[in-house]
């Protein structure tokens, strides 16, 4: 149940949805057919024009069975129902994009009706050209469950375990100018609002704004490139708990060049000075910063930069590379440090959302579809679709430390696709006894069978290392899933989720969860 407090901090979170789907639905256009939309596996097929407007209500239920409902040893099990309901709106106009998918998970237990819960998840990102070429808006929104404590429990399928949980809303606003001058320089000043709303009391929200000024050399430096950028941001977290209410403030100035020796090769270099306050850090950091580092590039599609940087009084490596080879093949990797804190996390998550020119959302980081894992069903009534590198570590009001490496690759052959991911993330303090490690890797699959029908299998495997509770923890999981379309607007689907946790020092824990589905959209 949501208490008063909890609705009240949620009141200002649902105007501003209100007020962007009024937006989409006052567009001056027709809406599209309500047909769901199936993913083409063939990568050369062309895409479909794009609606001006496409508003799509959606049903779903499901009925599963859990061996443990509660991911214990003492395993408990259970069957509960499932319903539903959302609606996805894509808005398509010559200076406005907009994508919203909102959905409202409803679970009633048959014998534990004390757990019966209902929580609600948004996705929306969209852009606006304000003033033609030069004055712009985006904005950006998510709602989703995120546990509290995961060393506590494993389970399949995390929304049961409602009482290691919350909902958490981040939202955003970001009004800003492009101008050129004359192919010398090209410059951005961007202002940006973001707010991150735990519903949990125990959990502090983080109301932050900053200013971002950025100058860059324009088209007539041909092998010399410079930047020149200034950011400030204030973030006020606070809490029913007013022990963790605080104030944190960075602030940056930064010029860096890029010297292009060769066309594979570019030589880059930084150097700056940044003031960081968080009073749960160790003590404020401040003073010089810089980099020097190289981008390689051996042939079009493929770019490699290394960075060695020093920055919040620490020395390290950064890097990113991208691969491709073929048109359905593709390869990402990346390796960052830095200090955050778990709401700086998912406001960033919430920053990379955006819109592509057909109204489909896209992972601005690497320009990638955001919303659809493979084009398969998403399986609304369970969580499995959450993110292998996602609620490691629960959340956490303090700020730390934290090293993160990943690996993608991403291959779809005919009516295949293949997913993989490999990843590595520390986290440590200098102020509170907190340092824990955890690396894991993943394959997901999918098939298209028949015209009708799809199949999916996903394996997992994630080390945990609890250093702070001297215990090491193995976590695997798998999935086998099969859809079939009754018709342009039903779908039938039933999967498998299993769990098997080693946990040291305390008792293994197995679970197994079948669900048997059925989507309609309108």
């Amino acid at each position: 149940m949501i208490t008063d407090a909890q609705r009240a901090r949620l009141c200002p979170v649902w105007a501003w949805y209100t007020m962007i789907l009024a937006a989409a639905a006052a567009a001056p256009a027709l809406a599209q057919e309500g047909e769901g939309r199936e993913m083409r596996f063939d990568a050369s097929a062309p895409p479909a024009p794009a609606p001006a407007l496409e508003i799509v209500p959606r049903i779903g239920a499901s009925v599963s069975f859990t061996d443990n409902l509660y991911g214990e040893a003492d395993a408990e099990d259970d069957v509960y129902f499932g319903l539903a309901p959302g609606v996805s709106v894509r808005a398509v106009r010559p200076r406005y994009r907009a994508y919203l998918d909102y959905q409202a998970d409803l679970t009633k237990y048959v014998e534990h009706d004390e757990e019966d819960d209902a929580f609600h998840s948004l996705t929306h990102a969209g852009t606006a050209e304000l003033y033609e070429n030069y004055l712009y808006l985006d904005t950006q929104a998510y709602i989703a469950r995120q546990l509290l404590d995961p060393s506590v429990t494993y389970t399949s399928n995390e929304p049961v375990a409602s009482r290691n949980a919350t909902t958490v809303a981040s939202y955003g606003f970001s009004p800003y100018l492009l101008n050129r001058f004359g192919g010398w320089a090209e410059s951005e000043l961007r202002y940006g609002f973001t707010h991150v709303v735990p519903f949990d009391d125990s959990r502090a929200s983080a109301l932050s704004h900053g200013v971002l000024a950025d100058i860059k050399s324009g088209a007539r430096f041909v092998r010399t490139h410079w930047g020149l950028l200034a950011e400030g941001q204030r973030a006020d977290y606070s809490s029913e708990d007013a022990s963790t209410d605080r104030v944190v403030e960075r602030t940056r100035a930064e010029a860096d060049a890029a010297y292009d020796v060769n066309r594979h090769l570019t030589l880059l270099g930084s150097i700056g000075a940044e003031a960081f306050d968080d009073p749960t850090y160790d003590e404020e950091i401040g003073g010089a910063i810089w980099s020097a580092g190289l981008t390689v590039r051996p042939g079009p599609l493929t770019s490699l930069t290394v960075r060695y940087r020093y920055r919040y009084e620490r020395h390290f490596w950064t890097g990113e590379a991208a691969w491709q080879p073929s048109p359905i093949l593709r390869i990402a990797a990346s390796h960052e440090q830095s200090v955050t804190t778990s709401q700086e996390l998912l406001a960033s998550t919430t920053g990379q959302l955006g819109v592509d020119d057909r109204g489909d959302l896209v992972d601005l980081a690497d320009v990638s579809p955001a919303h659809d894992r493979l084009g398969l069903p998403s399986y609304p009534l369970n969580a499995y679709a959450f993110d292998l590198t996602e609620n490691t570590f629960g959340l956490t009001d303090q700020a730390f430390n934290r090293r993160f490496s990943q690996l993608r690759v991403s291959w779809r052959p005919g009516r295949n696709a293949v997913e993989g991911l490999a990843f590595r993330e520390e986290r440590w303090s200098d102020a509170f006894d907190y340092e824990q490690t955890t690396y894991g890797a993943s394959v997901l699959w999918g098939r298209q069978l028949t015209p009708a029908m799809r199949g999916t299998a996903e394996a997992r495997y994630r080390f945990v290392d609890w250093d702070s509770l001297g215990r090491e923890d193995h976590i695997y999981n798998a999935m086998l899933g099969l859809s079939y379309s009754l018709g342009a607007n039903t779908t039938l689907y039933a999967d498998y989720l299993a769990t098997y946790a080693r946990r040291g020092g305390i008792d293994d824990i197995t679970e197994n969860v079948v669900t048997v589905g059925l989507i309609k959209t309108f």
